[in-house]
C-alpha cells in the first residue's frame, strides 16, 4: 500500500470508522481531523449525527531504540589552542547547543580533563550521562484521575485526543471531563472525537449531572492557565482537589523559551504537579534544552507530542526519543 495515501470518508458509528481505517490503511492509520456535519432542517433532528474523517497512513517512528552512536562526530580531536583550557571549551560548545550550565556542572564533577582530549569520547561519555541520569530518575506511574494543565495554545486538548485514543485502543473508556467555566463547546474537536469513539464527555456547568463506574479512568481537560496570575492558579486549584484528581500534568510547547518554561515550573508546588509533557517537538530543531526539566524539573515525564494526528504522533517512550533529538553544534566543532 502507498503509505502517503490520504483519505476522507464519511460515518456514523465508531465501529464503520474503526472498520474503514483499518481496511484502507491496516495498524498504520492516523485521523488527521474530524468535523461532524451540520444537517439542516428536521433531519438534524431525526437521522443520528454523520461525521467527516480525514485519515491517512505513515509508519510509526521507532520509538523503544536508543540510537547506536552517540551524539555527532566520529572524530578525533586535539585542542587547537592551548590558551583556552579543553574544559572552556567543552562548555562553550555544549551551552551553545542549548544545554543548561547546571547540567554541564554535574557532568564535569566527574569528568577528567587534560591539555589534550579526546573530543568524541567526551561527547560520548556526555551523552551516555544523560541516558544514566534519566533512568535514575524516580518516574511517578499515573493514578486513576489525570489531568492536563499549561497556558492557552500549547496543544492540551490535542494532547487530551491522543490519550484518549491510546485508551480507546486499548480496550478502555474514560470518562472525559472538560472544565473550561462553563462555556460551551459541545461542537469542539474535543466532543466531536469524543462522540465518535463513545466517550462520555462532561461539561463543566452545563452537564448537571454524570454516572460513571469508580474504576473508570477519569482525564480532564482545563482551560488555559495565566501562570502569572495566582488568582487563576488558586480558581484551577480548586476545581481539581473538588475531582481529587491525583494526577497533574504540565503541558508546554517545546519552542518556548527557556525564561517561560522556567516561570512554568516553579509553579509545581502551587498546583501540585506530578508529571509533565512537551508538545511540538517536530517543529523543534533540538530539543536539548528540555534535558534539564526532564532531568532536573522534579516532575514525571508522562509523554512527548510532536505533531497534528489526533490518534498518533506521541510517544510515552521518552528517552530514546530524546537521545535521537539530541544533537551538538556543528559550527563550533569546526574549529577542532
Amino acid at each position: 500500500m502507498d503509505k502517503r495515501k490520504s483519505l476522507t470518508f464519511k460515518a456514523r458509528s465508531t465501529e464503520e470508522i474503526i472498520r474503514t481505517l483499518k481496511e484502507n490503511f491496516g495498524e498504520n492509520a492516523r485521523v488527521l481531523s474530524i468535523y461532524q456535519i451540520k444537517r439542516r432542517g428536521l433531519t438534524r433532528f431525526l437521522k443520528k449525527p454523520q461525521f467527516e474523517i480525514t485519515a491517512t497512513a505513515g509508519e510509526i517512528p521507532p520509538q523503544g531504540a536508543i540510537p547506536k552512536d552517540p551524539l555527532i562526530t566520529t572524530k578525533t580531536f586535539i585542542n587547537p589552542d592551548a590558551s583556552i583550557p579543553f574544559k572552556q571549551q567543552i562548555q562553550r560548545i555544549l551551552i551553545h547547543s542549548g544545554f543548561s550550565q547546571p547540567l554541564m556542572d554535574e557532568f564535569f564533577e566527574n569528568e577528567p580533563f587534560q591539555d589534550q582530549c579526546n573530543m568524541q569520547e567526551i561527547l560520548n561519555n556526555f551523552f551516555h550521562f544523560l541516558q544514566k541520569s534519566y533512568e535514575q530518575l524516580n518516574i511517578k506511574e499515573p493514578g486513576k484521575h489525570i489531568a492536563l494543565i499549561g497556558p492557552s495554545g500549547v496543544g492540551k486538548t490535542l494532547t487530551l485526543c491522543k490519550l484518549i485514543a491510546q485508551e480507546v485502543f486499548l480496550g478502555q473508556k474514560p470518562v472525559v471531563i472538560k472544565l473550561d467555566g462553563g462555556q460551551f463547546g459541545g461542537q469542539d474537536v474535543l466532543g466531536v472525537f469524543c462522540n465518535i469513539l463513545g466517550i462520555f464527555l462532561f461539561q463543566e456547568g452545563v452537564d448537571q449531572s454524570m454516572s460513571y463506574d469508580a474504576q473508570q479512568k477519569m482525564l480532564f481537560d482545563h482551560e488555559g492557565i495565566n501562570f502569572f496570575d495566582h488568582d487563576a492558579i488558586n480558581s484551577c486549584n480548586a476545581k481539581l482537589d473538588q475531582w481529587s484528581v491525583d494526577t497533574r500534568v504540565l503541558v508546554l510547547n517545546a519552542l518556548y523559551d527557556t525564561d517561560f518554561l522556567d516561570q512554568c515550573f516553579s509553579k509545581i508546588k502551587d498546583l501540585k504537579l506530578t508529571h509533565c509533557i512537551f508538545t511540538h517537538l517536530d517543529e523543534t530543531t533540538h530539543s536539548n534544552k528540555l534535558w534539564q526539566y526532564i532531568l532536573k524539573g522534579k516532575l514525571s515525564p508522562y509523554c512527548l507530542s510532536f505533531g497534528q494526528s489526533l490518534t498518533a504522533d506521541f510517544t510515552p517512550h521518552v528517552l530514546p526519543y530524546l537521545l535521537n533529538k539530541t544533537k551538538i553544534t556543528e559550527d563550533l566543532l569546526k574549529l577542532y
